[in-house]
């Protein structure tokens, strides 16, 4: 089956240094969060770790201002992150992942 029927969309290639730059320039808004890089020469290699993946990361110290419940439970699914502006005030930033489930219960117990 052709994969436009399939439902699936395959991911672009290059060979080219500059495309790839221009890619990770725009990783991170949403289309993509990096780029995946391997030897030009290396053929790929099921099971093995020859190729990398880079991602554009930006890092920023945090207060955790709150959190968000799990869909339809009363656990702890994500924090609500914040940082302090010029006045003082905290303002929402963004959220972390989804919590590891063998952590939120003790975490829900903790921040409840």
């Amino acid at each position: 089956a052709r994969a436009e029927n399939a439902g699936l969309k395959l991911s672009p290639a290059t060979t080219s240094l500059a495309t790839a730059r221009r890619w990770l320039r725009g990783a991170g808004r949403g289309a993509t969060d990096g780029v995946v890089a391997k030897a030009l020469a290396e053929p790929y290699r099921p099971g093995e770790r020859t190729m990398i993946k880079v991602k554009r990361l930006r890092t920023a110290d945090c207060v955790v201002g709150g959190f968000r419940y799990l869909s339809g439970k009363r656990q702890i699914g994500s924090l609500l992150l914040g940082l302090y502006n010029d006045r003082g005030q905290l303002d929402h930033v963004g959220f972390t992942s989804t919590i590891a489930s063998d952590e939120r219960a003790a975490l829900t117990k903790r921040l409840e």
